[in-house]
């Protein structure tokens, strides 16, 4: 890979993944925008420059298997997570412990059966696949 093309992605790394975040971070905390307004386009964006990229193949993303060792270790650290996190909640706020599910049951139901599907699939695709298929060549020895 030459100079130029290095030099580029690397400024393109930098410009996506330092600049653009501290970017949202003021436009959501200084003209109070949602953060979902500004991550929706930017998906959109990053999704196009994907698929316009001739070397990349949506077919090669989809197929890639997942380990077994990795969704092993996954599905044996859940319990402990979630016993940490409830345990957490209830000795911080034991009074509002479970508050949430309790008064707004519906929209509960709703963030946790939407909420493993959009945050992860928009994250999977923006820090794994754009970056190691931009960027990967940056770190190889």
């Amino acid at each position: 890979m030459s100079t130029a093309v290095v030099s580029w992605r690397i400024a393109e790394l930098i410009a996506l993944y330092i600049m653009a975040p501290v970017a949202a971070a003021l436009i959501v905390w200084i003209w109070r925008v949602p953060l979902f307004v500004i991550l929706l386009p930017t998906m959109a964006i990053l999704i196009l420059a994907l698929l316009r990229d001739p070397t990349f193949s949506v077919r090669a993303m989809l197929s890639s298997p997942i380990a077994g060792s990795s969704l092993l270790s996954m599905l044996l650290l859940l319990p402990f997570g979630a016993a940490i996190v409830f345990g957490l909640g209830w000795w911080i706020e034991p009074e509002r412990f479970l508050a949430f599910p309790r008064d707004r049951f519906w929209l509960w139901l709703t963030i946790m059966a939407l909420y493993p599907l959009v945050p992860v699939i928009a994250q999977e695709l923006l820090f794994r696949v754009v970056f190691w298929h931009r960027y990967g060549v940056l770190f190889e020895g």
